[in-house]
């Protein structure tokens, strides 16, 4: 009979992804985002749509586990010409030192002076099986002419943690 392994070597074994396998997902993640990204860049908004350019930085997870918690990546948001609705995406190292490579829209109705509430709903790569998640995620915007901020969080889901994700963005 084989020892019992505890709960980190478990979670250790189960979130290790062999170098080939990384390289396969870091390609096919890279022409998502880059397909993705052209479609909704080009000739969906109107002339006077603004334009984000989104630096994801760093989060935090409400756990005891060691998540990576430098998540650097880049992406976008467009705004569609609708009222706070913006197509969003982007790709960035994931907590558990992977990939993700997302795209979805974020819709912030809520306004309280240059901070707009709403959520984000979309797709995700990145985490576990099945390759490719929904996501849904309320989100803070702190828009101050052309720099901003965005705060993410998302909920505790099975034997993961509860995250605050924040990126920083600058309009052009």
């Amino acid at each position: 009979m084989s020892p019992a392994l505890s709960p980190d070597e478990i979670f250790d074994i189960t979130h290790k992804v062999q170098p080939a396998a990384q390289l396969r997902h870091l390609r096919g993640s890279a022409g998502v985002f880059w397909t993705l990204s052209a479609c909704l860049c080009t000739g969906i908004a109107p002339a006077r749509a603004e334009t984000w350019a989104v630096a994801t930085l760093t989060s935090y997870h409400f756990a005891d586990r060691h998540y990576n918690q430098f998540n650097y990546g880049a992406g976008f948001e467009r705004s569609t010409g609708r009222e706070r609705i913006s197509l969003v995406g982007g790709e960035y190292r994931n907590s558990f030192d992977r990939t993700s490579v997302y795209a979805g829209v974020a819709w912030t109705p809520l306004a309280l002076g240059p901070l707009h509430f709403g959520a984000v709903g979309g797709l995700i790569t990145g985490y576990m099986y099945p390759p490719i998640l929904p996501m849904l995620l309320p989100t803070v915007q702190l828009e101050l002419g052309p720099v901003g901020a965005n705060l993410y969080f998302a909920p505790k889901i099975k034997d993961g943690a509860a995250v605050l994700g924040l990126q920083v963005k600058l309009r052009f």
